[in-house]
């Protein structure tokens, strides 16, 4: 995804969101950069960034607000438990908005054994939205799961009735002013 938001150097960002706009289809670049994101961004991405979420809104693009990532090979995860646990401290950290959680779910075989050397992490993560406990946190912090079909029926830009315009906030149904 980096080389299409034009971290390497060139973006195709201009001719994704003339599709999105053309097909009304919302796009994975998030409005807010957490503090950790942004001080390992140059500040050449982290005006890139802001030109392309203007751009967006320009075009009337809908965007989630967060995208949140983290270790790929999950250094203080030694084993289900402890990725549990920091999924549930993720899952009670969440801001108002749209959030998206990368994660890459798979099955155990013995082919994703042999062509991914962070296997455990992927079943994990196929197994984790599944645990009792983490969907009871996900009830208990009102956190709506929501698919990209639904995230296309938000006005991304609803405007106040002074005229403010205010971000609809999908975690607890209050308005982040």
């Amino acid at each position: 995804m980096g080389s299409l938001y034009g971290f390497s150097g060139k973006t195709f960002i201009p001719i994704v969101f003339q599709f999105c706009k053309e097909y009304n289809l919302p796009f994975r670049l998030p409005k807010r950069l957490s503090p950790e994101i942004v001080s390992q961004l140059s500040q050449d991405l982290i005006d890139l960034h802001m030109k392309l979420i203007s751009m967006a809104r320009d075009m009337g693009i809908l965007l989630i607000d967060y995208l949140i990532t983290y270790p790929y090979d999950l250094p203080n995860c030694p084993d289900y438990t402890s990725f549990k646990r920091m999924i549930i401290s993720l899952l009670g950290r969440l801001r108002p908005g749209v959030s998206e959680i990368v994660i890459h779910p798979s099955v155990e075989s013995e082919e994703i054994k042999v062509i991914n050397p962070t296997w455990k992490k992927r079943i994990w993560e196929y197994l984790i939205f599944r645990d009792e406990e983490v969907k009871k946190v996900i009830d208990e912090e009102k956190i709506k799961l929501i698919s990209w079909r639904d995230f296309k029926k938000i006005n991304p830009y609803p405007i106040h009735k002074y005229g403010t315009e205010i971000s609809t906030n999908m975690r607890n149904n209050e308005y982040d002013k």
